[in-house]
C-alpha cells in the first residue's frame, strides 16, 4: 500500500546560481549604504517621537489648584513667613491610559473638537430622520433633488464695480 520514492539529489553547487546571489547582495548592499547616505542627517523617528511626547504633554490632564491667592500670604512688620503645604489645596487629576499607549508610529489625538458638536444629531430619532430621507435624484423628483441639495448659503461670483473702474483708469 505504501509507494516507495527514491530520493531526488539537488545540485546546489551550481556556479551560475552562486554568482547572481552574490551580486543581488552586492547591489543590496550597495543601495543600502546610498540611502543610508541619503538621509544619514534626518532623523525621522525621533522627531516623530519628540512630536508625540509633546502632544502627550499637551493633551494630559493638568491638576487643579484650589488655593487662593493672598489668603495667609501677607505678613506684617516682625512676622516671619512660614510656607504652608500647598498640597492640600491641589485636586491631583486623574491618570487616563491613552489608546496609542505603548504603540511605536502611531498619534491618537484624543483631544474633542467642541466645533462639531453643534451638527452632530442629539437623539437617536434626529439621527434616524437624517439618514431615513434619500436625497438622490433616483429617489426623488427633480424639484424636491434640488431642493435637499440647495447649499444654505449662495454666493455669486462678480466683480464689484470699484474694482473695475479701478482696474480701467490709466
Amino acid at each position: 500500500i505504501f509507494h516507495k520514492f527514491t530520493p531526488l539529489k539537488i545540485n546546489i553547487e551550481d556556479r551560475k546560481l552562486f554568482k547572481t546571489s552574490q551580486e543581488f547582495i552586492q547591489k543590496f548592499t550597495e543601495q543600502e549604504a546610498l540611502v543610508a547616505a541619503a538621509f544619514e542627517d534626518d532623523d525621522v523617528i525621533g522627531d516623530f517621537e519628540a512630536e508625540k511626547s509633546a502632544i502627550e504633554e499637551q493633551e494630559k490632564p493638568k491638576d487643579l489648584d484650589l488655593t487662593l491667592q493672598g489668603w495667609g500670604s501677607w505678613i506684617g512688620p516682625g512676622i516671619a513667613s512660614k510656607k504652608k503645604d500647598r498640597r492640600a489645596f491641589v485636586v491631583k487629576a486623574e491618570k487616563k491610559k491613552r489608546k496609542d499607549q505603548g504603540r511605536n508610529g502611531l498619534i491618537i489625538s484624543e483631544a474633542v473638537d467642541s466645533s462639531i458638536d453643534k451638527v452632530q444629531p442629539h437623539s437617536v430619532k434626529d439621527y434616524e430622520a437624517v439618514v431615513r430621507q434619500p436625497i438622490g435624484k433616483e429617489w426623488n423628483p427633480q424639484r424636491i433633488h434640488q431642493k435637499l441639495i440647495k447649499p444654505a448659503v449662495l454666493t455669486r461670483v462678480c466683480i464689484s464695480r470699484k474694482h473695475q473702474m479701478r482696474e480701467l483708469e490709466p
